[in-house]
């Protein structure tokens, strides 16, 4: 709801209003703070606005996907283990209720360019309809994914049905029934997609690059009385705060103290069938400490989730395409989704796959897609699951320039990624992101995440607002030493 003047200033703009955003704008302005919050959909929610596609659905497992106030989760009630897009739409219209939030929230409001002043050290931040604001500090809360990601195939624009990216789905829908339907990847939404619709389409063509290795949801429901006994009896109250927030990625998934090899190969297998059983991360999070570091450990990861999940399958062509007996990359190297009966819908005979190494895409035509070796594929609906633009994409959309008048885009293509603490950025005082480069991010639980983030970042406005200081940034040696010790870590 836009409250404010063409130009107006206040201490702190927070632009995007998903979990990092609206807790942020929340806090603050219950500080003292005058706040405001630009969102660039039509609704509080930020990705959960724009994730509506058949099937999509969170996969952090009750309660953690979640802001930890009080005021919030003793009156909310779940009715899933991993909850659907239209729950988690209905939870931030609860949000919403609860704080007001829509007072401090100007809805479509597309931020396009923000400029640091060097005068009075303060940022103006413009609007894609010419929305200008003025505040001391600018806060990033876009997230890792606010940028979709489509591969440039030759002639996209030539077909003649509808072509949807994931990101991008219609709010009110497309009916898929007795549609012949192309799925272009395979990664967490498209998972999602291919599960969803494969019993409801005429045909459905999988196109794939690299297979996922997608691990069991174990999803279900949830009662009011279940969560109410929790709530009682302090148990709801722990996961969200001590689990949450004292383990790796915010998820209970603490995992065994060993290395792989200080157990025996029944020892192994015990220990990843004791994950398996409980499923969720359980499998990356909850076995060996030396997963992400040892290749025998992670070898041994994919054959058993190879062997789990390709018996789901009945036809070995599918089968060998889907769930390779042997790895052909580190198991978790990337994304790893949570599926429901993702491999079940290999079993129906009006699905199939087609490996893109194999038999790449050629071009798309008016009818449909032509690949190299099946020729052209006629599809009635083509859903774009290609990824995102991750981690960066977000903000190098915008034209945030800093002291020097560089973008981020232009000095990340130069000079590489520098941050400190995956929180802030030499050149670009008085800013600070959630969720992005050199951050926890893709590897936590997003609201635990964002939380935390928040938490250090509202105690250093605080604190300089007590000291009458109006300007911080991240030195030049502090975002050297953060980028080599996260490269040091990952390699």
């Amino acid at each position: 709801m836009r409250s404010i003047t063409p130009v107006s200033e206040f201490d702190v703009v927070v632009v995007g209003a998903g979990f990092g955003g609206i807790s942020m704008t929340h806090r603050l302005r219950e500080n003292g703070f005058s706040v405001q919050c630009l969102e660039k959909g039509p609704s509080i929610g930020g990705i959960w606005y724009w994730n509506c596609y058949p099937g999509a659905r969170v996969d952090s497992h009750y309660p953690m996907y979640q802001l930890t106030d009080r005021e919030l989760w003793e009156d909310w009630t779940w009715t899933e283990w991993c909850p659907g897009w239209e729950e988690i739409r209905k939870y931030f219209e609860y949000v919403d209720r609860k704080w007001d939030m829509k007072r401090s929230v100007s809805l479509n409001s597309n931020v396009v360019l923000a400029e640091f002043d060097e005068s009075d050290s303060k940022w103006t931040i413009t609007c894609e309809d010419g929305l200008v604001t003025r505040c001391q500090f600018f806060i990033s809360a876009i997230g890792f994914a606010a940028k979709s990601y489509t591969p440039p195939f030759k002639n996209i624009e030539s077909f003649r049905g509808p072509c949807f990216h994931t990101a991008h789905w219609p709010q009110k829908g497309i009916d898929l029934k007795n549609k012949r339907v192309a799925v272009i990847g395979t990664g967490a939404s498209g998972v999602q997609v291919i599960q969803e619709i494969a019993p409801m389409v005429k045909q459905l063509t999988v196109f794939q690059r690299t297979p996922n290795t997608p691990l069991p949801m174990r999803q279900r429901k949830l009662t009011k009385e279940f969560q109410d006994q929790q709530k009682a009896d302090g148990t709801y109250e722990a996961t969200l705060y001590k689990i949450s927030h004292d383990t790796a990625g915010g998820l209970d998934n603490k995992a065994v103290p060993r290395n792989f090899a200080d157990d025996t190969p029944e020892q192994q297998q015990q220990v990843f069938e004791n994950a398996w059983e409980v499923g969720g991360f359980r499998p990356l999070g909850g076995v060996y400490k030396d997963i992400l570091t040892s290749r025998a450990c992670s070898d041994a990861s994919w054959r058993f989730w190879a062997s789990k999940q390709g018996a789901r399958i009945t036809d070995p062509r599918k089968r060998a395409i889907i769930c390779p007996p042997e790895p052909l990359y580190a198991f978790s190297a990337k994304r790893t989704p949570l599926e429901q009966h993702y491999f079940e819908s290999y079993n129906y005979s009006h699905v199939d796959v087609i490996a893109l190494d194999d038999s790449p895409i050629l071009e798309f035509t008016e009818k449909g897609i032509r690949t190299e070796n099946e020729g052209e594929m006629e599809f009635d609906v083509i859903v774009l699951a290609t990824g995102f633009d991750a981690l960066t994409g977000g903000m190098t959309q915008i034209d945030i320039k800093g002291t020097d008048g560089l973008t981020f885009r232009s000095r990340w293509q130069t000079e590489g990624i520098h941050t400190h603490l995956g929180l802030a950025c030499p050149k670009y005082p008085n800013m600070f992101f959630f969720y992005g480069p050199q951050g926890p991010t893709a590897f936590a639980n997003g609201p635990t995440c964002v939380e935390a983030q928040g938490e250090w970042v509202f105690r250093l406005l605080q604190d300089m607002k007590k000291q009458g200081k109006v300007r911080v940034e991240a030195t030049k040696e502090a975002g050297e030493k953060w980028r080599k010790w996260t490269r040091e870590l990952w390699e």
